[in-house]
């Protein structure tokens, strides 16, 4: 137990001091998180918008198969990532395995991260009309 309480007030000594290494991956980590998130955002909110708002034949299957990827668990999708990334991958003499390039692609194509940006489940809810105005605002009409 002592080694716990040791361990977490060295860490505790190291962030109160702004360490130049603490300070560094809290600022990479920062930059990572909102890489990620800006390109899940500029994938996943054209995407949600363009399903929730059309009508086309194959809408449902699209929207099962938008749901069904929302389930895949993060690590299969870094696998996956690593995978296309490593030497021997399709993207691997790009040399950007272990790099924050990396971690970037790998955060954007994360299911759990383009969900909180994709305005589907608004759309598709219970309610399908909600992310049409409402007809005091303009006529549905003129938003297509």
């Amino acid at each position: 137990m002592d080694f716990l309480i040791s361990s977490f007030a060295a860490a505790l000594r190291l962030i109160g001091s702004l360490s130049p290494d603490v300070v560094d991956a809290v600022g990479t980590s920062l930059a990572v998180s909102a890489g990620a998130t800006v390109f899940a955002a500029l994938f996943g909110i054209p995407v949600g918008l363009l399903v929730g708002l059309s009508d086309f034949p194959l809408k449902r299957f699209v929207v099962t198969v938008l749901n069904t990827l929302m389930a895949v668990p993060t690590v299969v999708v870094g696998l996956l990532v690593y995978g296309f990334l490593s030497r021997q991958g399709p993207l691997g003499a790009l040399g950007l395995l272990f790099t924050p390039t990396a971690i970037v692609i790998a955060g954007s194509c994360s299911p759990h991260r383009s969900s909180r940006t994709t305005p589907l489940p608004p759309c598709e809810g219970p309610t399908p009309g909600s992310c049409r105005p409402p007809s005091r605002w303009a006529p549905v009409d003129s938003w297509r």
